[in-house]
This record gives C-alpha cells, structure tokens and sequence, in this order.
C-alpha cells in the first residue's frame, strides 16, 4: 500500500534489501554461504581459486539484488521512457560473471575443455549429491579385437 506522498513503501520480507549494516552483512553471509557450496559442489576447485570463486558468489548476489529490483520497478522508467541504468549493469555484472564462471572451469563449455584435456568432472552428479563420480566404461578398440 502506497504511503501519504505516493512512494510505495520499502520492500521487506526479503533480506537482500535491507539496507545499511544489516544489509551489507547479509550480503556478505550470502556471499560466504555461495562460495562453500560451490566449493564443496565442485571438486575441481582449489584453495588458488577461491578469490575467483569470491568475486562469482559477489556478482550473483549483486545480481539478485539488481534483478529482484528491476522486476519490482519495471525495466523502463516512467519519467524518460527510457530503459533504467540498471538494465547495463545488470548485463555488465552477467558477463563478468560468466568470465569468472569460465576461469573456475563452471561453464559446460569450460568443462568440455577439461575433459579433452584429460581431467575430467562429474558436475551434474556432484549437483545430484552423489559422492564419487562412476568410472567410464572402456570401450574396446579395433586393436583390442585383433587380438
């Protein structure tokens, strides 16, 4: 419900808006909670890419924020009639998130690199909490049948 002067009142319920201390401190929680669970999520990752890992749980809860705010908003202002300033940040922040996502090796294309390469991960399974990625089944080769 708008208040007296006509401003709709400030969002509550969800945490990424508060604003202030509090704000910032939950932002940074949110932060910290991301990182561990990729960390754990993704074997692959090592203690050298946790400041990588960091500036990715950053952008995606800056994206959040920015997003939960467009869609509250609107995506044009009403005044100009113009798209918001935020829509270029938001589109900046995504591809720097994707520059970050393909440094840790998080992107299926980044994964495909590591797997002709030789190292290969089981991300999907990780994702479905399974342990221990399964082994591949050898395939015999032309070789194999010659024998």
């Amino acid at each position: 419900m708008p208040e007296s002067d006509g401003t709709p009142p400030a969002p509550t319920g969800r945490p990424v808006f508060l604003r202030g201390p509090r704000g910032r401190a939950w932002r940074s929680q949110a932060v910290r909670r991301l990182t561990r669970k990729l960390q754990v999520m993704c074997p692959h990752l090592t203690e050298i890419d946790t400041p990588v890992l960091r500036i990715f749980a950053e952008h995606e809860v800056l994206r959040s924020k920015i997003f939960a705010t467009l869609t509250q908003e609107g995506f044009i202002n009403e005044m100009t009639g113009q798209a918001r300033g935020l829509l270029e940040t938001y589109r900046k922040l995504s591809q720097s998130q994707i520059n970050a996502a393909n440094a840790l090796r998080l992107t299926p294309y980044s994964r495909s690199a590591l797997r002709r390469h030789g190292d290969t991960i089981d991300l999907a399974a990780a994702l479905a909490g399974e342990s221990e990625p399964e082994e591949a089944e050898e395939v015999p080769t032309n070789a194999d049948a010659n024998e």
